[in-house]
């Protein structure tokens, strides 16, 4: 999943949330246990305002893999 990934981290850096959110939900329909497209799913929730719904998601992505590189990115990005 991780084509998927890369093109949701790029939409979410143009603004386009939405797109960002659906293409990240088929990745992990391919790969229902991707922790960084847990993580990248919470940054895009952060930068759309619902840090809930983001913290939910790096939950997920922590208990996965909390030593991948992009959770421990998104876990910094939403602290912040």
């Amino acid at each position: 999943s991780a084509p998927f990934e890369g093109l949701a981290l790029a939409q979410a850096r143009i603004g386009a949330y939405d797109e960002a959110l659906d293409t990240l939900s088929k990745g992990l329909e391919i790969e229902p246990r991707s922790a960084q497209a847990f993580a990248y799913r919470a940054i895009v929730y952060k930068l759309m305002g619902q840090v809930e719904l983001g913290e939910k998601d790096l939950d997920r992505a922590v208990r996965l893999e909390p030593d991948r590189p992009e959770v421990r990115w998104a876990k910094g990005e939403l602290i912040e």
